[in-house]
């Protein structure tokens, strides 16, 4: 289990490198950029302003993002309500063991 201190904004948590998953997307992310910058510059030299302002372009992008956005957010959820539902299946399982104890001390 992961100890988190308490400080000034969350700092702490942001630059935490054991159990973060920002370090490990960091290099891929890094790669996208590269990539990104390399095509800018390729582009820059023979730009035309009616390439990207294309509405069918600009829906199809959106589409998209708002395809994996939507993907995320629902994985998301479901693992939250997964660790509730286990949470909840431990507090039975516990409230089954000190009712045994009470009985068994009762008994005896």
């Amino acid at each position: 289990m992961i100890k988190y201190t308490s400080g000034a904004y969350g700092i702490q948590a942001l630059l935490r490198f054991h159990g973060s998953a920002a370090y490990k997307a960091l290099l891929p992310s890094l790669f996208s950029v590269l990539v990104y910058v390399v095509l800018d510059m390729v582009t820059a030299l023979n730009y035309d302003p009616d390439m990207v302002q294309h509405p069918y372009a600009l829906g199809a992008l959106i589409v998209a993002f708002t395809f994996l956005l939507s993907f995320k957010a629902t994985f998301s959820y479901n693992r939250y309500w997964e660790a509730v539902t286990a949470v909840h299946q431990m507090h039975s399982k516990w409230l089954d063991v000190g009712m045994d104890i009470r009985y068994w001390e009762a008994v005896t």
